[in-house]
């Protein structure tokens, strides 16, 4: 799962490949479904912010509370 993240990170910030929010948003997807919470929380960041995605903050509160409860930190606050 480490390698398919770092992948993920590798499209959302152009680092050694193309730039594609929509690449890393469906590898975080995956990810988020088998319990990794930095990808809800990336993917929660996305549909917050457009990131290859449409703005949807209802989506959004979803991934940011699983990813809390899935003990990212971060996420918490945004409850």
């Amino acid at each position: 799962m480490h390698s398919c993240y770092k992948l993920s990170i590798a499209f959302a910030t152009g680092n050694g490949i193309y730039k594609s929010f929509h690449q890393a948003n469906t590898i975080w997807r995956k990810l988020c479904t088998n319990g990794d919470a930095k990808s809800c929380y990336n993917l929660a960041n996305s549909y917050l912010l457009r990131h290859g995605v449409d703005t949807n903050l209802t989506l959004a509160q979803q991934y940011y509370d699983e990813a809390c409860e899935l003990g990212y930190t971060p996420a918490c606050p945004k409850r």
